[in-house]
């Protein structure tokens, strides 16, 4: 009889489970440390409320991968996961537009005081 226990099939997918979670962290923290992509996003978040509250629309395009990435984005953005709500393209979006402004004068302040 074998001493060597093998893994169990269970086993292996509990360590390639724990194996993609801790990957997926470790982008997002390399995304929070990296200050100027921070900004990218930040900026391209208040290009698309402003194209929403000025009635315009956003149109996600992709090949393949960035194709059901860009399917993903567009559902995110006309369905209702988390609670009831119309889409984005018809609400307003007062509340992030106002953390946008005060980032925005924030800057402004730090730029003056430069």
């Amino acid at each position: 009889m074998n001493a060597t226990k093998s893994a169990s099939p269970a086993s292996l997918w509990n360590t390639e489970i724990r194996r993609q979670v801790e990957h997926s962290i470790a982008v997002k923290q390399a995304l929070l440390a990296d200050a100027h992509l921070l900004e990218q996003v930040e900026n391209l978040s208040a290009a698309c409320l402003a194209a929403l509250r000025a009635g315009s629309k956003i149109i996600f395009a992709g090949n393949g991968g960035s194709f059901a990435d860009s399917q993903h984005l567009s559902a995110e953005f006309t369905c209702r996961f988390m609670f009831d709500r119309k889409p984005l393209a018809w609400q307003w979006t007062r509340r992030f537009y106002q953390l946008i402004q005060t980032r925005r004068q924030q800057k402004s302040q730090l730029a003056e005081g430069m």
